[in-house]
């Protein structure tokens, strides 16, 4: 029987990017279908069933998009949830009336288009078996569910964040930093990768292209806020240092919106013994940055090659730090995950990519039994909101999500241990274990709050 690479061997690299771009097709059309049998539902069997299903999408993307395309300006007529550049992005969506299909079509090309950049980076980099990985990219389950059928728009920021490490392989720091700017104009948390460039710009005493990296970047992110942080000023009536305030304000302002949402592992556990959260937020960040900082500075100062593993090392603990996090955002690091070489690709993608989506279906079934059959039960209307998970709420939703969040924990420590099946075997076992506890929980904790 023929390996994988053997059978991608005779074949170009255009040639396996179109039978992906096929692959695609094929999905959208089955999606397409399965969509319109949800509407279906939506009209004759159970109505708000299809805003149930992409609440995200048919909630939030359309409030914002609604604002932008009704001539009001973010940050001066409201504060926006979202960084600046995926307002706008969402506002795509609402120009053609919120329909699903038609932002299927912006998602796919946003795919399409980050696998090419992939594809440009497995050159650069010179994998062993690089059809391997770019045909395991291109098949990555994440790109179906988080990017098209779910319609989440982190695709956008991915898009900018596997950009500039294209641009950063290339040694062209002024774009990089421009498509670091944008990603965190998208969304915040590509900006971490400026720490481990920095330091090996450092490093190497590149003073010059540190100073323009810095320069881009950081213009990028003025040019994007700068506007709005201006307008709002004069419409205060305040000077310089009001620009200043309302600049930084404004960059911050997509931040609070985790105010009411609990924090994960480790730190969520601290909150059931009354530990501040807001104490917590700032450990948490700390940790983030520092360790991202320290294991940087370690890499760089052993002498080792600022590669592509180097910055997915450095993603990977700041995501695993992070305050706040949902199955969707395992797309931020899937798709470097391909990039970086593996021993047995194919036996890594077949355990973690089932894996990963079996992960997320149990947090999916767990998370609507906690929103319908507890939360609502003990709330006066449909306006829920995860405070009630917190434990000056609610002990139990507590601990059952607090267990929700620790397998899925688990799992971005599985992708961080590639080819160490050794730690891999015991942290799959770890995550199994996880799920079933969680599964036994929920409905305990049901069954306990209705007696």
């Amino acid at each position: 029987m023929k390996s994988l690479k053997d059978l991608l061997e005779p074949h170009s690299y255009k040639r396996i990017f179109f039978v992906g771009v096929i692959i695609y097709v094929v999905i959208y059309i089955i999606i397409f279908i399965i969509t319109n049998v949800f509407f279906m539902i939506d009209a004759t069997i159970r109505p708000g069933f299809m805003r149930n299903m992409f609440f995200d999408f048919y909630y939030f993307y359309q409030q914002q998009g609604w604002a932008i395309t009704h001539g009001l300006i973010p940050n001066l007529h409201y504060i926006p949830l979202y960084p600046i550049v995926a307002e706008y992005y969402m506002a795509l969506f609402t120009l053609f009336g919120q329909n699903p299909h038609m932002a299927r079509i912006f998602q796919l090309l946003l795919v399409l288009s980050t696998l090419w950049v992939g594809l440009d980076i497995i050159k650069l980099i010179k994998l062993e078996n690089p059809k391997v990985h770019f045909f395991l990219l291109i098949i990555s389950l994440p790109f179906v569910v988080f990017a098209i059928y779910e319609i989440n728009y982190d695709i956008l920021v991915v898009f900018f964040m596997i950009l500039a490490i294209d641009f950063f392989l290339r040694k062209n720091f002024v774009v990089t930093g421009i498509f670091l700017g944008l990603g965190f104009g998208t969304k915040l948390f590509p900006i971490i990768l400026a720490i481990p460039i920095m330091i090996h710009l450092i490093k190497n005493k590149k003073l010059k292209e540190l100073i323009l990296f810095l320069l881009s970047c950081i213009g990028t992110i003025a040019a994007l806020y700068m506007p709005f942080a201006i307008l709002a000023t004069i419409q205060q009536g305040t000077g310089i240092f009001g620009v200043i305030s309302n600049f930084i304000d404004f960059i911050l302002a997509p931040m609070s919106y985790f105010d009411d949402k609990p924090l994960n592992l480790p730190f969520y556990f601290f909150q059931i013994f009354g530990v501040d959260k807001f104490f917590l937020k700032v450990v948490q960040a700390l940790l983030a940055f520092g360790l991202v900082l320290v294991f940087s500075v370690y890499h760089v100062w052993k002498h080792q090659e600022a590669d592509v593993p180097f910055l997915f090392s450095a993603l990977i603990i700041f995501f695993f730090f992070q305050p706040y996090i949902m199955p969707w955002y395992f797309i931020w690091i899937t798709v470097i995950y391909h990039l970086i070489y593996k021993e047995k690709p194919e036996v890594e993608y077949a355990i973690h990519q089932p894996l990963l989506i079996g992960n997320c279906l149990v947090y999916a079934v767990e998370g609507f039994f906690l929103k319908y059959f507890l939360l609502y039960q003990i709330m006066s209307n449909d306006d829920w909101n995860y405070a009630y998970m917190l434990p000056n709420g609610f002990i139990l939703p507590a601990i059952v999500i607090g267990f929700i969040t620790a397998y899925m924990q688990v799992l971005v420590l599985i992708f961080l241990t590639t080819n160490k099946w050794k730690y891999q075997k015991i942290l799959i076992g770890i995550n199994i274990a996880l799920i079933i506890v969680t599964v036994i929980l929920l409905p305990i904790a049901i069954f306990i709050h209705n007696i």
